[in-house]
């Protein structure tokens, strides 16, 4: 089917549009004749982080199982490769649940080789709560449908959607000390010159040693995200999408001012001199006890920083993603997918029961399945007020033990399953005020214009994809860092981006532009 083709699949659910009403549970819950399921998964170590080892025992996957009547047998496999290794044996479970793109030979290959089936023909029947909620809206429909030979598919429950409008999916951004800044005058910081101003200040005039502190694991988010780049003209250092049009912005000669920019700020002492390697708990201490002005950071770390002190004159407040001036928007900024790709589940060819296997992935779509999802057991971690809405109980939100509110909520709740992460629910979820500022202050961008949202790379090209991102991959991280650093100085950029196009990066930005072309044509 030519690739032009591939939207008639779509007819139905983009003309049909209608607003998500999910259907009562009690309907058709708890299921007659005590159904019984497989799910084969990665382990969750989220879950260690309230002492739980499986989510067999999790209090939530328990519930789940009580309240459809539908018992499941969870297999977790220590990570991905360990599950792949699984999967060789030529045995499959009932369910399978991966991030979206868990299986490298691609959709087509997932559905010839039997790892997934094509759902679209029992889903209204079946789970009609998460087929009403992908008919609500195009792009939800689109942000669950994958590319299986020209064809948008639905192959497998999405997970951990967010409204569209919900500033909850901005949850990365850059934090930085809200005290430093009163105490040098400072009341906003949105282009780079201002971020410059205020590190150099932080080290001259209040002694910081390290103004801009790093997590190894989220520098790249600066980069990647869009952070800092946009005040250069560049959206991400990666791929990026301009009307339908695939960008990589290492590739983008605007990239150097970026870079410059980024090396400036390390040979003034203003950046961590150990970007490369330090570690989370470092760069928590670092901010915490005043050494640091300035971290990339996920919204969860207000919390962690603001318990880890003494000093009650810390706090903190996010910044926006930089511009070059005053009152421009950034290009980018973090933001989860409508429907995130780390949490897909995958219905089998040897599924014995694809109605008990659906039922099951459906009810955390239902009303009574998404307080499961999102607030957890009932009467253990939530109650409903006088008006019917749930509320968090003290056990969560004063654990006895010490327990900050995410990772209790993962272990009784269903947020790492598909299910709708609930816009009250993100605002429980985070307790601060300053958590929930950072959000709507993260969202302030246009990423939504520049973004990619979905793609799916066309299977006859999979392999070609995986080699050719590999070594762009390997180089690019090695020498962002090394340009940062001053080891490779910037006067050999022409020679960096003559590399990456000897590594066909050319070739690799047309496999990419086909793999969003289903999406955005």
């Amino acid at each position: 089917m030519s690739r032009t083709r591939r939207w008639g699949v779509l007819s139905v659910a983009l003309v049909l549009l209608m607003v998500f009403t999910p259907v009562l549970a009690g309907e058709v819950y708890p299921v007659e004749g005590k159904p019984e399921l497989t799910i084969w998964t990665t382990v969750d170590s989220d879950l260690s982080l309230f002492g739980y080892s499986s989510y067999q025992d999790a209090p939530g996957f328990q519930t789940w199982q009580e309240a459809t009547g539908i018992s499941a047998t969870i297999v977790e496999s220590a990570d991905v490769t360990a599950l792949l290794l699984k999967l060789a044996t030529g045995e499959l479970p009932d369910i399978i649940r991966g991030t979206k793109e868990f299986y490298s030979k691609g959709f087509e290959a997932m559905i010839s080789e039997g790892l997934a089936i094509d759902l679209g023909e029992y889903l209204p029947e079946y789970a009609p709560n998460y087929w009403a909620y992908l008919q609500s809206s195009d792009n939800i429909y689109k942000s669950a449908a994958v590319d299986v030979d020209g064809e948008l598919k639905i192959i497998s429950f999405a997970g951990n959607f967010y409204p569209e409008s919900s500033p909850y999916r901005n949850y990365g951004g850059v934090m930085v000390r809200k005290d430093f800044m009163e105490k040098l005058g400072i009341e906003k910081i949105t282009t780079v010159d201002d971020l410059y101003t205020f590190l150099s200040r932080c080290k001259s005039e209040l002694g910081v040693p390290t103004p801009l502190m790093s997590q190894n694991t989220l520098n790249e988010y600066i980069w990647n995200y869009g952070y800092f780049t946009s005040a250069f003209g560049v959206a991400s250092a990666v791929g990026y999408q301009v009307d339908g049009t695939y960008h990589f912005g290492a590739y983008e000669k605007e990239f150097k001012d970026f870079l410059a920019f980024m090396h400036k700020l390390y040979a003034e002492g203003l950046f961590d001199p150990n970007f490369t390697v330090t570690d989370n708990s470092t760069a928590i201490a670092a901010m915490s006890n005043g050494t640091s002005a300035a971290i990339s950071c996920l919204v969860s770390r207000f919390q962690v920083v603001l318990t880890a002190t003494q000093d009650p004159e810390l706090d903190l407040v996010a910044i926006p993603s930089l511009t070059a001036n005053d009152g421009e928007r950034a290009m980018l900024g973090f933001a989860s997918t409508l429907s995130s790709p780390s949490a897909w589940a995958f219905v089998t060819e040897e599924c014995k029961d694809i109605e008990a296997a659906l039922r099951f992935l459906d009810y955390p779509f239902s009303p009574k399945g998404l307080d499961l999802a999102n607030y957890g057991v009932e009467g253990e971690t939530y109650t409903y007020d006088a008006d019917g809405k749930a509320q968090l109980t003290e056990f969560v939100t004063k654990n006895p033990d010490g327990y900050a509110i995410d990772p209790i909520l993962r272990a009784y709740g269903l947020v790492n399953w598909p299910t709708i992460h609930r816009q009250e629910f993100s605002e429980k979820r985070f307790p601060l005020q300053q958590q929930r500022d950072a959000c709507v202050t993260w969202a302030d961008n246009d990423h939504m214009k520049y973004m990619i949202s979905y793609y799916s790379v066309p299977t006859e090209l999979q392999e070609e994809y995986t080699r050719l991102w590999t070594d762009i991959d390997t180089y690019l991280r090695e020498m962002i860092a090394n340009f940062i650093s001053g080891t490779e100085p910037l006067d050999n950029f022409d020679a960096f981006q003559a590399t990456l196009k000897n590594q066909n990066i050319e070739r690799y930005m047309e496999i990419m532009q086909l793999a969003i072309d289903p999406y955005y044509e």
